[in-house]
């Protein structure tokens, strides 16, 4: 019984240590001692060697201090990114179909919020994501703005994870508002008296949906800084407009979005 004691009191001390800061805690114990042997010289250099001394003590105290990567700890997180988002529009009035096209967008997205670590693999983020797509001027949807603002919480997947170097993966859900700014149709006219092809643009007041998504990513961090791989799979269609709370010219239309995926690249620091 006490050997099976011992053998499960050993584990735990291993498991509570983390491997990297020992290395790092050992490796400036050995300059230490190399310095207070130099000290020990009678042509030391005691002022310059004093200050090494002293710097390394500090930095000895501070790794012994840090929180292992394997103990219960929070923090935060923010980052930015660019990507792409492909979307379905569908214009209706009652059984008939309007408008409908395929677009994609271009775009950017800030995220910010928090991070749980139950050890050192597993956790949860949980963050508001905003992001903005643009249309490309040849795209059918050119001359408006969407944007996305959701709540999001992701559990946290590390398959290595030290304090240079980490990678693992996170997938959760995320729900919030998809908002539409714009024109809703353009009028073409001919200048006789230039020549030119002029564009008048109709715009409709701002239009919003909601919107629910799942998030799948992957996530490399180098110290306190990281990039992330993200897809955004969404599984509701957005009702910008609907056939009661249309304007008057519009009257009994309904305006569906659907977003197929999106992807984007971030760039994030924060305490991984």
């Amino acid at each position: 019984m006490k050997k099976a004691l011992a053998f499960l009191f050993a584990c735990a001390l291993v498991f509570a240590v983390d491997p990297e800061l020992e290395e790092e805690i050992a490796g400036l114990e050995e300059t230490k001692a190399s310095i207070e042997e130099q000290l020990k010289a009678d042509d030391a250099n005691t002022a310059v060697l004093n200050l090494e001394l002293e710097a390394l003590e500090a930095q000895i105290e501070k790794l012994k201090n840090e929180p292992s990567r394997d103990d219960f700890r929070t923090g935060w997180f923010a980052g930015a990114g660019v990507g792409i988002l492909s979307t379905n529009w569908d214009w209706t009035a009652g059984s008939e179909t309007l408008y409908k096209s395929s677009d994609n967008l271009f775009t950017i997205d800030a995220q910010g919020g928090g991070i749980t670590m139950f050890n050192r693999y597993f956790g949860i983020q949980y963050y508001g994501d905003v992001e903005i797509g643009i249309p490309s001027t040849s795209s059918n949807l050119d001359g408006i703005l969407l944007a996305t603002a959701t709540a999001n919480v992701d559990l946290i997947v590390n398959f290595y994870n030290t304090r240079k170097f980490g990678i693992g993966v996170f997938a959760g859900i995320g729900g919030g508002t998809e908002i539409v700014f714009g024109e809703y149709s353009r009028d073409y006219s001919y200048n006789y008296q230039t020549g030119n092809v002029e564009v008048t643009r109709n715009y409709a007041p701002s239009r919003y949906g909601w919107v629910g998504r799942a998030n799948v990513g992957m996530r490399m961090t180098f110290g306190k800084y990281g990039v992330d791989f993200v897809a955004k799979i969404p599984f509701t269609d957005s009702i910008i407009m609907d056939s009661v709370n249309a304007p008057t010219y519009l009257q009994g239309s309904e305006v569906k979005l659907k977003d197929k995926i999106a992807f984007s690249v971030r760039f994030v620091a924060g305490q991984f």
